[in-house]
């Protein structure tokens, strides 16, 4: 591609590779001078094979009714390798009329990668208020639940509490597990204690929607609650630990369980 400038052509080469991971070059033309000289660009170490060059337009505008022109110089496939995607970008520079760039010291940047994924937590009530049958039903739903998400990029965590706390299982466990987290859940005995469901979410919050517990910082974040809703004993306020969880942007959903007197 080029374009043509007073007495020089601005040249470019987009497809040459000239090291193990870049591609694109431009050029300097002056009509009647030989050979084409390279303009140097400030590239980026992330400007990975982006064929530069590839595309190239000249912009002018109006400032204090004087005419000033500049040139736009463009690669647009820098790929960035996310979680389970590869997304390409592009890049571009502006030179001034002389050929020189605009901007030194301050390349462009990538955008972030895209959400990847989502990470579901599962808060179990198993305090003595709740049935031993509410309590089985409790698994099952984990059980069926996380089997209809698997193979769609989605991690699970569950832990039961009363007015003591367990973590059954993290992400980073059901990453390892395989097929065992089936049995771990219906291996899961409840403690019948008082119900402290406020501190439960806190703990989650701070314990489990952490990278150490294997939540990834992209996921979409999820923390489902399942209990009978008898809060009792629990000294910490619903109203603080809801805004601990709105600041790391956890979306919360409350599922209840019949409670039998």
């Amino acid at each position: 591609m080029y374009l043509y400038l007073t007495l020089r052509l601005l040249v470019s080469a987009p497809l040459i590779n000239y090291s193990q991971n870049k591609r694109g070059k431009i050029y300097n033309c002056e009509t009647g001078r030989s050979p084409c000289s390279e303009i140097s660009l400030p590239e980026p170490n992330h400007a990975v094979n982006m064929s530069l060059g590839l595309s190239m337009a000249k912009q002018q505008s109006d400032q204090s009714n004087q005419k000033q022109s500049k040139i736009v110089v463009c690669g647009p496939t820098i790929p960035r390798n996310c979680e389970t995607i590869t997304t390409y970008n592009g890049m571009c520079f502006q030179l001034r009329e002389t050929l020189s760039p605009i901007g030194e010291g301050q390349p462009p940047k990538l955008e972030d990668c895209p959400i990847s994924g989502t990470d579901i937590v599962f808060l179990i009530d198993g305090s003595g208020s709740v049935s031993d049958d509410d309590f089985r039903r409790m698994k099952e739903f984990m059980i069926k639940l996380i089997k209809q998400f698997q193979g769609r990029n989605t991690l699970f965590a569950v832990m039961q509490y009363s007015s003591v706390f367990e973590i059954h299982m993290d992400f980073n466990d059901y990453k390892t597990r395989g097929s065992s987290w089936e049995s771990l859940i219906n291996g899961i005995s409840q403690q019948k204690r008082w119900t402290h469901t406020p501190t439960a979410i806190r703990k989650v919050v701070r314990e489990l929607f952490v990278p150490s517990s294997g939540s990834r910082p992209k996921a979409v974040k999820v923390l489902v609650v399942i209990t009978d809703g008898q809060t009792a004993g629990d000294s910490t306020p619903i109203s603080v630990v809801v805004r601990e969880a709105e600041d790391k942007d956890i979306i919360r959903y409350a599922i209840g369980v019949q409670h039998k007197y």
